[in-house]
């Protein structure tokens, strides 16, 4: 694996400043710029079925995480 920031020593762990909750708000700041994607959290939904339908989008667009 390469790193461009860092090459990390054999057993050395890394951290994000500001704990782990900054990498997955960069992520959803950056994946709601791509107008292509909608990102939904916190909501409630029965299924990734129940979502594709009520979204009129097929199953296959849906990425689902509990």
């Amino acid at each position: 694996a390469t790193y461009p920031l860092f090459t990390p020593r054999k057993g050395a762990t890394a951290s994000f400043a500001g704990g782990f909750q900054t990498l997955v708000d960069r992520l959803v700041e950056r994946l709601e710029q791509l107008d292509n994607v909608h990102c939904s959290l916190g909501v409630s939904v029965a299924s990734p079925e129940a979502l594709a339908a009520e979204r009129g989008q097929p199953l296959s667009s849906i990425v689902w995480c509990a």
